[in-house]
């Protein structure tokens, strides 16, 4: 099996254990995430991207917090913004949380 896949029930996890020194500044001990794949062969494919993109997070952390942090907060700021896009785009057009149209001009 990889390195960096796990078994849970059926199905593979994409995993990468955080080291303890960087734990603190990413805020988190591990990465973790489903690939939905019964076989190890389309999992690997699956998680590959994922395990690129966190792997250079760890040195970073531990060679350069402050801008390990400074990314998280750039990141949860996307986030929020984006939050509130939808927000605003939902009360605009008249969506409800469930995505489904309220059309008051219509049955009024």
């Amino acid at each position: 099996m990889a390195k960096n896949l796990q078994e849970v029930g059926d199905t593979y996890h994409a995993l990468l254990v955080e080291p303890k020194d960087a734990r603190s500044i990413l805020g988190r001990s591990r990465f973790n995430r489903g690939t939905k794949c019964k076989s190890v062969k389309n999992a690997e494919i699956t998680a590959a991207p994922w395990i690129a993109e966190w792997w250079p997070q760890v040195p970073q952390a531990t060679t350069n917090p402050d801008a390990a942090l400074e990314r998280i907060a750039k990141l949860m700021a996307l986030k929020e913004d984006q939050q509130h896009y939808a927000d605003y785009v939902d009360v605009e057009h008249g969506i409800d949380k469930d995505l489904r149209t309220v059309l008051r001009w219509y049955f009024s």
